[in-house]
């Protein structure tokens, strides 16, 4: 304490006393002495600021404030400082322990400040787990553990990934890069975790070999091969001879058995037999006589992310013809052509041992075109049993009048049909009724043509019997016959004829294939 004048002045803080006192002179007595006691408070301590705002475990951090006297605890988000140092009132020095994120407290003797703001305690990251445990450059690795916030690498195997998220304190989202199978390492400023168990996927370098078939039938074959070193296998098969199978990496690939029914690579023919870790398999649905080839692959890598090894290996890939069992068959010309029937003629051989468990002919009108039995217009005759070689027939009846066919052959057994070439025919026309004679004049007459059911496509010549000659389109007699429709004819008016001369006229049909039908019965009449 220091006194000037009348004025007291104090430092330090708690309990004071003041006594006052004069001394007495030899003419009165000394006045008595006064005291008093008075308590000094000291003011609240405040925290304006501290630096850093993060730190690790022994991080210095200043904390700038007021009033810090006698401070005895200084804790960041409740832990107390390993230690700390009092610089002035208005600054300490702390050292953070083990502590947690949170708010600076400051113990003084004047009671306790807060900072406004947390400090972040940076803790050592730790790995719980991550998933997927394997992977191909560009897949996202979640991680999970703690105190991952701040983090500032994340690898791979010793590679480094593309990038990653921090999703929050317990969560990374990571992006593979080109790495390498071996350990999960995440970093912060405190320290690096590290996990086992990390796998990058690339193709197995050894492919499958020695592709074989056996036990194959006109529709199924085994296969086999000697496997490469990848963890999983994939068999494509082909209907042909040439070419190679191209399987895109991180594409599953479903595979079934009977051909044509697995996943297809694109529009390439190539069809999924087989996906899975063995080597032999039973191929379904192949057709008889056909060339199918196959190929394998070897691969590692889960649903999704496979990695294929796509290069050919001795005898893979590998052919195979199948058995040919279906019944080779010939179409032989038509016989015994009618109007509205006909017989089929053709011939039967047996392949493979199997005889045909049915025979016959499909017929349709005119196309120019193979027909199978089942197609729109197509009528089936056809016979039962078990045939071997040889020659067999059928009849065609409810055929139309003057009218073009297709005919085939065919043969069939358990393995599928076999046709003959196409072969066609016309039907006849109908023998004309007699002509229609009539109107004869001095010089003329008339006659029509009657088609007696034949087709409007049916042509007609008219003879008359006791000349010889045929009516011309002009309507005069002449030497050479004329062929036209009964619709062109119409009703024609010969000219040119004798007074008083009997006439007689008679007429012939004739089809598609100009076979010329019999001649009609007669029809007679007098000039005048």
């Amino acid at each position: 304490a220091t006194v000037s004048g009348t004025t007291l002045s104090l430092t330090g803080w708690g309990i004071v006393r003041i006594k006052a006192y004069q001394d007495g002179d030899g003419s009165w007595n000394p006045a008595p002495n006064v005291y008093q006691d008075l308590t000094v408070n000291l003011a609240a301590p405040t925290i304006t600021s501290f630096t850093p705002a993060s730190g690790i475990l022994s991080t210095d951090v200043t904390i700038t404030g007021t009033n810090f006297y006698g401070v005895s605890e200084v804790s960041f988000g409740g832990t107390p400082a390993n230690f700390f140092t009092v610089n002035s009132s208005t600054q300490i020095t702390a050292r953070i322990a083990l502590g947690s994120t949170g708010n600076i407290a400051v113990i003084a003797a004047g009671g306790t400040a807060t900072s406004a703001t947390s400090f972040s305690y940076i803790a050592p990251p730790t790995i719980t787990s991550f998933t997927p445990v394997s992977a191909i450059a560009g897949v996202s690795v979640v991680i999970t553990g703690a105190h991952l916030s701040g983090s500032t690498a994340v690898s791979f195997g010793g590679t480094a990934v593309t990038s990653f998220t921090v999703d929050s304190d317990s969560q990374i989202t990571a992006v593979i890069a080109s790495g390498a199978s071996g350990n999960l390492s995440v970093t912060n400023p405190a320290g690096t975790a590290t996990q086992a168990g990390f796998t990058f996927v690339v193709a197995p370098l050894t492919q499958a070999t020695a592709l074989v078939f056996s036990s194959t039938t006109s529709t199924q074959s085994d296969i086999g091969w000697t496997s490469g070193n990848g963890s999983n296998r994939v068999v494509f098969v082909l209907a042909g001879s040439s070419g190679n199978a191209v399987p895109v990496n991180s594409t599953t690939y479903t595979a079934n058995a009977d051909f044509g029914s697995g996943t297809q690579i694109g529009s390439t023919g190539w069809f999924c037999v087989y996906n899975g870790t063995g080597n032999t398999l039973t191929i379904n649905g192949l057709s008889p006589g056909t060339t199918y080839r196959a190929q394998v692959f070897e691969y590692d890598g889960r649903t999704g992310i496979e990695q294929y090894l796509t290069t050919s290996a001795t005898d893979n890939p590998n052919n195979v013809t199948m058995l040919n069992s279906i019944p080779a068959v010939n179409t032989d010309a038509v016989s015994a052509i009618g109007g509205t029937s006909a017989t089929g003629n053709g011939s039967l051989t047996i392949l493979g041992g199997v005889n045909a468990t049915a025979r016959g002919f499909i017929i349709y009108p005119y196309t120019g075109t193979n027909k199978v039995m089942g197609e729109a217009g197509v009528t089936n005759f056809s016979e039962s049993g078990v045939f071997g070689d040889g020659s067999f027939s059928s009849s065609f009846t409810g055929l139309t009048l003057n009218t073009r066919y297709n005919v085939r052959a065919y043969g069939s057994n358990a393995d599928g049909a076999g046709y003959g070439s196409r072969v066609d025919f016309y039907t006849l026309a109908n023998v004309p009724s007699a002509p229609t004679v009539n109107n004869a004049a001095e010089t003329t007459m008339d006659v029509a043509v009657n088609v007696n059911g034949s087709p409007a496509t049916t042509e007609f010549c008219i003879n008359e019997t006791g000349t010889g000659k045929y009516l011309q389109a002009g309507g005069t007699l002449g030497d050479n016959a004329v062929w036209q429709t009964a619709t062109v004819w119409g009703t024609k008016t010969i000219t040119g004829l004798s007074v008083n001369t009997l006439y007689t006229f008679q007429v012939k049909a004739r089809n598609g294939a100009n076979v010329v039908t019999a001649d009609s019965n007669t029809a007679s009449i007098t000039t005048l």
